[in-house]
C-alpha cells in the first residue's frame, strides 16, 4: 500500500507541474500571487486521491486526476478564467500526446509493446516527465532570446482549431494505443505509434504557434491603437501650443499700442481708468500663460486634455505633486498609463449621477529612481477586481479592457507594479516603479 501512495505521489507531481508549465510556457499564464492558495490548493487534491486511493485502488485514483487538475487553472494561476478552462482539453491532450509519444519510443527501444512500458508505474511517470523536460528547454529558450511570453487572447476561430487538432490526435492515438495491446501484432503497431505520435506533437505544436501569432497579431493591433491615440494627444497639445503662441505674438505687436496709452491715462492722472485698463491687460496675459501640472512636458500633455474633457463632464479634477523633466520611465509609457487612467476614471465619474460627487485626484511623486502615480476616482458602484485585474462590466468585452492591459504592460516593461482598491464609492489604482 505504501509504494501505491509513493506512486500515486509521484504520478500528482508530474500532472500539476505538467499542466502548470503547460500554462506557463506556452499560453504566457502566471501562477497566483499568494502562494499559500497554491499550497492549499495542492495540498487539498493530494488528500483526496489519498482518500480515492484507499477505497477504489491505484487505478481509478490516478484516472480521477483528469478531472482534479481543474484546479490549477481555476486555483492556482491568475488571468482570465474563462480563457485558461477554455484552454484546459487542449492543454491536457497536448502534454499526454507527448507522454504517449515517448512511451512509444522506449517501448522501441526495449523492444515490447507500449502497454507493457504503461503498466509498469514508473516507466510510466518517466514518460509524463518528458513534457515538463521539452517545455522547461523552451523556457530556458525564450529567457536566452528575451522572448515576452504573455497570456493568450484567443476568439472563436482559435478555439475551433485547437479542438479539431485535440479530436484529430484522440481519435489518431486511441486506435494505435489498443493495438499495441495484441503482442501477435509484434513491433508494427510500436511504429507505428511512433510514427503517429510524433504527427500529433507536430500538429499540436503547429495549432500552438498559430495561436502566438494571432495573439502577436493582436497585441500589435493595440499598440498601434494606443501609439495612434498617443500621436493624437501629441497633435492637439502641439496644436493649442501653435494657436497660444500665436496669440501671444498678436498681444505683444500690440503692447506698444498698450503703452502709449498708459502713457496717456498716467499724464492725464486719470487713476480709475487706469486701474481698470491694466486689470484688463493682466486678465489678458493670464490667458497666454501655459500651465504647468507636474512639471514633465509629456504629463503635462496629457493632464491638459483630460482637464479639458473633464471640465466638460462636470467633473473636478486636481493634480498634486510633481514629476521631474525625464525620469527612467520613456515619455511614451509614462503618457500610455497617465492616458488609460485617467480616461477610465472619466468613464466611471461619468456614471455618478450627482455632479458634485464627481472627482478626480492624481497624486504623483518620485524619489531618485523610484516614481509612484496614484489616481483616485469616485464610481457609482463598486468596481470588479480580480487578482488585481480589473473586470470591465461592458457589454463589448473583447475590445474593452485594452486600457488596462496596455496599462500593465507598460508597467511591467519597467519591473514596476500596479495596485487597484475599491472601498465604498472611491475607486483607487496606484501605479509605482522601483529603483
Amino acid at each position: 500500500m505504501m509504494e501505491n501512495r509513493l506512486i500515486l505521489l509521484l504520478h500528482l507531481a508530474t500532472e500539476f507541474i505538467n499542466m502548470t508549465m503547460v500554462y506557463t510556457t506556452i499560453f504566457g499564464a502566471s501562477p497566483v500571487k499568494r502562494k499559500w492558495k497554491i499550497v492549499l490548493t495542492v495540498a487539498i487534491v493530494v488528500c483526496g486521491h489519498l482518500l480515492f486511493l484507499e477505497n477504489s485502488g491505484l487505478r481509478d485514483a490516478k484516472g480521477m486526476s483528469f478531472f482534479t487538475m481543474l484546479a490549477v487553472p481555476l486555483f492556482m494561476l491568475s488571468g482570465r478564467k474563462r480563457t485558461l478552462l477554455g484552454l484546459y482539453p487542449f492543454a491536457v491532450i497536448m502534454a499526454s500526446v507527448v507522454s504517449v509519444s515517448v512511451s512509444f519510443l522506449m517501448a522501441n527501444m526495449l523492444g515490447v509493446t507500449e502497454a507493457v512500458v504503461l503498466e509498469n508505474d514508473y516507466l510510466g511517470i518517466a514518460c509524463q516527465c518528458a513534457p515538463m523536460l521539452l517545455m522547461g528547454v523552451w523556457s530556458a529558450w525564450c529567457k536566452f532570446k528575451k522572448i515576452e511570453l504573455s497570456q493568450m487572447h484567443l476568439d472563436v476561430k482559435q478555439y475551433v482549431l485547437f479542438y479539431t487538432v485535440a479530436v484529430c490526435e484522440l481519435f489518431m492515438l486511441g486506435p494505435i494505443q489498443n493495438m499495441s495491446k495484441y503482442p501477435e501484432l509484434g513491433m508494427d503497431a510500436t511504429f507505428a505509434g511512433v510514427a503517429v505520435s510524433v504527427a500529433c506533437i507536430v500538429f499540436a505544436v503547429l495549432a500552438v504557434w498559430q495561436g502566438i501569432v494571432v495573439h502577436r497579431e493582436i497585441r500589435l493591433q493595440e499598440q498601434n491603437r494606443a501609439l495612434e491615440d498617443y500621436m493624437q494627444l501629441q497633435k492637439e497639445y502641439y496644436t493649442d501650443i501653435v494657436a497660444k503662441d500665436e496669440e501671444l505674438r498678436r498681444f505683444r505687436h500690440d503692447m506698444e499700442a498698450h503703452t502709449q496709452v498708459l502713457q496717456a491715462y498716467c499724464e492725464g492722472v486719470e487713476s480709475v481708468d487706469l486701474k481698470s485698463y491694466v486689470d484688463s491687460m493682466i486678465k489678458e496675459t493670464v490667458r497666454y500663460e501655459r500651465k504647468v501640472y507636474t512639471g514633465n512636458h509629456g504629463a503635462d500633455a496629457i493632464l491638459g486634455r483630460i482637464e479639458q474633457e473633464a471640465k466638460e463632464k462636470e467633473i473636478r479634477f486636481t493634480v498634486e505633486g510633481a514629476l521631474p523633466s525625464r525620469t527612467r520611465v520613456e515619455e511614451y509609457d509614462l503618457c500610455i498609463i497617465l492616458s488609460n487612467l485617467l480616461k477610465n476614471a472619466i468613464e466611471a465619474c461619468k456614471q455618478v449621477g450627482e455632479a458634485k460627487e464627481r472627482y478626480i485626484k492624481l497624486q504623483v511623486g518620485s524619489y531618485e529612481e523610484t516614481l509612484c502615480l496614484v489616481v483616485e476616482n469616485s464610481v457609482s458602484d463598486k468596481v470588479k477586481i480580480e487578482n488585481n485585474r480589473l473586470l470591465t462590466t461592458k457589454a463589448d468585452k473583447k475590445n474593452h479592457g485594452i486600457g488596462s492591459e496596455n496599462v500593465a504592460r507598460a508597467v511591467k516593461k519597467y519591473g514596476g507594479t500596479v495596485t487597484y482598491q475599491c472601498e465604498g464609492k472611491c475607486f483607487t489604482a496606484e501605479v509605482c516603479f522601483s529603483a
